[in-house]
């Protein structure tokens, strides 16, 4: 049997940090709810101009989050944060059955900064307008080949979701002989992007 003996040098189990103490002011909502709920109704109610648009739903989201963070140590910190965004959700179907939607959304920290009232207008216009010119789109016959141009937004995403994951190297099971493994595993350490 094997003797233990205490450390001669014990390890505090947890280490000594400096107290912090930084509080923040509380966070509170401050919106006009009957002017919000107006403006939501005279959104959707865009849609009756809309007939082969078979759904709009418009919501609006405000919260105000106050965290406290408290210990033993002496640490104090509180700290808040107000959130807002107004969602537009709009849904119709081409004669070919294809599920045509729009989803325009505004996220800002307060809600003054939410677009005012005629620019929510003009946006839910414009989506209807999108979702009936995308109904009334004709039909091509042939599959397209060759280059897409994507939007900012979306190209980063794209590029990593076609690219990114593919060209990570991943480490191979324990006892297999390879170096990576995936889509590009035999293309370890040659070019597969051009140069620019």
């Amino acid at each position: 049997m094997k003797q233990f003996s205490a450390d001669p040098n014990p390890i505090d189990d947890f280490a000594k940090a400096p107290v912090v103490t930084k509080v923040e002011a509380v966070a509170a909502l401050k919106l006009d709810e009957s002017g919000w709920k107006q403006t939501l109704q005279e959104m959707t109610n865009v849609f009756r101009k809309y007939p082969d648009v078979q759904s709009v739903s418009a919501s609006a989201r405000f919260s105000a989050v106050n965290l406290y963070f408290v210990n033993s140590e002496g640490t104090i910190v509180r700290n808040g944060r107000v959130n807002s965004t107004v969602t537009l959700n709009g849904a119709a179907q081409a004669s070919d059955g294809m599920r045509l939607q729009r989803n325009p959304y505004w996220t800002e920290a307060r809600p003054e900064d939410l677009p005012k009232r005629e620019e929510l207008m003009k946006e839910t216009v414009k989506t209807l307008d999108t979702l009936k010119a995308l109904r009334e789109a004709p039909i091509v016959e042939e599959s397209y080949r060759g280059p897409v141009l994507f939007a900012p937004d979306a190209a980063d995403d794209i590029m990593a979701g076609l690219v990114g994951g593919n060209i990570l190297g991943r480490k191979p099971q324990l006892g297999r002989p390879n170096r990576t493994v995936g889509p590009f595993a035999t293309s370890y350490k040659t070019r597969i992007l051009p140069k620019f």
